[in-house]
């Protein structure tokens, strides 16, 4: 019983503690099961058989909820680092249009009424 909460707490420590992708944790969780599988049936417990195929599946579910919860996290980090580069994109989009636009301010209404009227001289006799 002590090697199952064991094996059940390295299962699920790494993968709350491990800032690593989900799969790369198969091997652990491979090994878990197999090691509890093998230590179970092949060295032998007290426990029955029943109990001992209930906590082996007990341990499968376990492993693969962590498996998943690390996935759906995975997936969390993920969209909010997404939404975190689009934000930045817009706000140095927007930084360069305003930068721009202040570097050639428009010009006012009289200055440009001058500059469009061309003087003319009339010939005289």
């Amino acid at each position: 019983l002590y090697l199952l909460l064991a094996l059940d707490v390295l299962v699920t420590a790494s993968h709350i503690a491990v800032p690593i992708r989900w799969f790369t944790f198969l091997p652990v969780q491979l090994a878990v099961l197999f090691g509890y599988g093998i230590f179970a049936f092949g060295v032998g417990s007290v426990m029955s058989l029943e109990s001992l195929a209930t906590n082996s599946g007990m341990l499968s579910v376990l492993t693969f909820a962590s498996s998943l919860g690390r996935r759906h996290a995975e997936l969390q980090e993920r969209s909010a680092f997404m939404r975190v580069v689009r934000e930045k994109s817009l706000r140095v989009e927007a930084e360069f249009k305003l930068e721009t636009s202040v570097l050639s301010p428009p010009q006012s209404k009289e200055h440009r009424d001058d500059a469009a009227s061309i003087p003319t001289t009339a010939a005289t006799d």
